[in-house]
């Protein structure tokens, strides 16, 4: 199955994709503001796309922006979810990605001896 197919099937579940850029831009600790400068284009424009019916097009300049595929931003990401503290730091996490994420910016790896 390819992307735009992909995009046929979810993009009508509009709440799965601005849940998805809105994970997302809080794990970046970016607002929506910050992603719509970062896509050159105002962000009343991707309020509306993001509730609304994006293009492929604007579902491309979203994952390309936010450095993730645009099949991560219309799929429903439910294979985990939960929250995890660390150094005192309170984090949630919807997807194993977020949690991944989570864990790469905020753990050092161990060097090995």
């Amino acid at each position: 199955m390819t992307f735009e197919s992909n995009v046929a099937i979810f993009a009508p579940m509009n709440t799965d994709l601005a849940n998805n850029v809105k994970a997302i831009c809080r794990r970046k600790k970016w607002q929506l503001r910050d992603l719509a400068n970062s896509m050159a284009v105002d962000p009343a424009a991707l309020t509306r796309a993001m509730r609304g019916n994006p293009t492929l097009e604007t579902i491309e300049k979203m994952a390309s922006a936010l450095n993730v595929s645009p099949s991560r931003l219309v799929q429903r990401q439910t294979d985990i979810n939960g929250f995890i503290s660390i150094n005192g730091s309170d984090y949630a996490f919807n997807s194993v990605q977020e949690l991944e994420d989570i864990l790469n910016v905020n753990i050092t790896p161990r060097e090995n001896a």
